[in-house]
């Protein structure tokens, strides 16, 4: 198991689309979110939410 390494089952014209959709994604749907929405929001935790009550 010392020489393991996983198997990508995806090509790469996949894996550069999927990111480019993914950023889009993003840069679509921060302005949607609430500014208290801590969970699963990149550059927020969750722990914030104490400050707030």
């Amino acid at each position: 198991l010392r020489n393991w390494q996983p198997i990508a089952l995806i090509n790469t014209d996949a894996k550069v689309f999927t990111r480019l959709l993914n950023s889009r994604l993003i840069s679509a749907a921060t302005p949607l979110v609430n500014p208290y929405q801590t969970g699963f929001v990149q550059g927020r935790f969750i722990a914030d939410n104490r400050m707030l009550t």
